[in-house]
């Protein structure tokens, strides 16, 4: 294939198969308000002369459920920009190429290749919102493993969304204080007594509730967050 491949402005209904495409030094492909379909196969192009650019397609009638399948095996990814929001990747675990060539099967290992090769494509072309849905979505694959690993990906995805909205942890430290405040409300006195002893603690006996409540919020902010438990009592 060489010259100019120019799809402006054309839909392409049901698939799109460029894979396995011996490429000339002077191809170029425009995509320019071009319709993809839902599943875009670009994988073994490995000598792509210039970038492909995707993000100048038609993606109107594309929405967060229904996003473009895209195999991206054995191809240089460098040379291929994409906005991610419209993307997912396409990784099945074998392909029939033309021209009569066997199956060609890939490995986990291929699919973690494309995966970081394509996460650095998003992070050098500064690609944040790109870089963190697919982050998410290797997170995920990684996680298929074991039953194990997907709890401690869900833990990991509710606690700070993997890191990207830090915000969250200070969320749920407030969740959890109140959760164990009020636990803490019903047995302050025993706590006190034989777990943590907090200095003058005034009687319990008659205190209102609110008090008492406000008591039980410093006995837990106390364990939480007082830079230091020692022996045995919480200094506030």
């Amino acid at each position: 294939m060489r010259g100019i491949v120019d799809f402006e402005y054309c839909k392409i209904t049901d698939s799109a198969d460029f894979s396995d495409l011996k490429l000339d030094p002077s191809v170029k492909f425009i995509f320019q308000a071009t319709e993809f379909p839902h599943f875009f196969d670009l994988s073994q192009l490995v000598n792509i002369p210039t970038e492909i650019d995707l993000t100048v397609a038609n993606f109107a009638e594309n929405t967060q459920d229904n996003r473009i399948f895209i195999c991206l095996y054995n191809t240089d990814v460098s040379k291929i920009k994409m906005d991610y929001s419209h993307f997912t990747l396409w990784l099945p675990d074998s392909i029939r190429y033309k021209m009569g060539r066997s199956v060609e099967r890939f490995s986990s290992e291929d699919k973690v290749s494309i995966y970081e090769s394509l996460l650095n494509n998003f992070k050098s072309r500064g690609q944040l919102e790109s870089y963190e849905r697919l982050d998410h979505e290797y997170r995920d694959y990684r996680s298929r493993r074991h039953w194990y690993l997907r709890l401690l990906a869900l833990i990991n995805r509710i606690w700070w969304n993997d890191g990207y909205t830090k915000g969250l942890v200070f969320f749920w430290a407030v969740i959890f204080n109140v959760i164990f405040t009020t636990i803490n409300f019903f047995i302050l006195s025993k706590l006190n007594e034989h777990v943590y002893e907090m200095e003058n603690l005034p009687s319990l006996t008659d205190m209102k509730i609110a008090t008492k409540w406000w008591y039980s919020l410093i006995y837990t902010v106390g364990i939480f967050f007082s830079p230091y438990v020692e022996n045995g009592e919480i200094e506030v």
